[in-house]
């Protein structure tokens, strides 16, 4: 599975932080996945969360889909803008992951991923997640 970062935001406090924050966890996902069983699918998983006030975020709805015949997923879910301005850095990282559990899980069983494949990817992220959140919350 190639694994792609971008993001739709209209962030300001922390705006740098934001790109090294996807940068990570791009290079993350990227290492975790190619040493999984998801490595050898043949799909491409586009993770674009989207990122925006509350003023704007009605012109930035979530677009999660799954692309069967050309073997693309499109995560694009819509963030907690409020806990990611308001938190600190652990929070931040944590959001980002919290988006693509909730969305990206639904998607890879919309590809048809064996139960086994979608424990994976979900174990990736959520042991991210616990490394995060361990003593912040």
């Amino acid at each position: 599975m190639d694994f792609w970062v971008s993001a739709e935001s209209d962030v300001t406090i922390g705006d740098g932080q934001f790109t090294l924050l996807l940068d990570a966890l791009r290079t993350c996902m990227r290492r975790s996945i190619a040493e999984s069983g998801l490595a050898s699918s043949g799909w491409t998983f586009y993770y674009v969360p989207i990122l925006m006030s509350e003023e704007r975020a009605s012109r930035y709805p979530a677009r999660t889909r799954c692309y069967s015949k050309k073997k693309v997923m499109n995560c694009c879910p819509q963030l907690d803008h409020r806990r990611y301005v308001e938190g600190a850095d652990a929070i931040r990282e944590a959001v980002l992951y919290e988006g693509l559990l909730q969305d990206g899980a639904v998607l890879l069983k919309r590809a048809g991923f064996s139960e086994n494949l979608q424990a994976e990817f979900e174990g990736i992220i959520r042991g991210r997640l616990e490394t995060l959140l361990r003593g912040r919350e």
